[in-house]
């Protein structure tokens, strides 16, 4: 399997209003810029009152992802943090968004 070297993101605002949704695409790639898929690939948000949920990923095609997120109405206003963390064997990459919900 190859080295993961790079999660690069696309797409991002870093303020949302409840109810519109969070999009981010993802590309994963090899030291060669060789899309690869990660052995594992999660996505975890944390609200600002510090509770933690999963978020799906969507595989597009090979090494690339899609992540849509809609804002709850009830959701807390405030600062959200989220962690995008791709494994493969022992080697691990990660990507941290903050962004702010009002």
């Amino acid at each position: 399997m190859s080295v993961y070297n790079k999660i690069q993101s696309f797409v991002g605002n870093w303020a949302y209003s409840k109810g519109t949704t969070l999009v981010r695409q993802y590309s994963i790639s090899d030291n060669s810029g060789t899309p690869q898929d990660p052995d594992s690939f999660s996505a975890q948000l944390t609200a600002p009152d510090g509770s933690k949920q999963a978020v799906a990923l969507t595989k597009v095609a090979v090494g690339q992802y899609a992540l849509s997120w809609k804002i709850p109405t009830t959701a807390l206003s405030g600062t959200w943090t989220l962690i995008v963390t791709a494994i493969s064997g022992l080697q691990s990459q990660t990507e941290t968004l903050t962004f702010i919900v009002s």
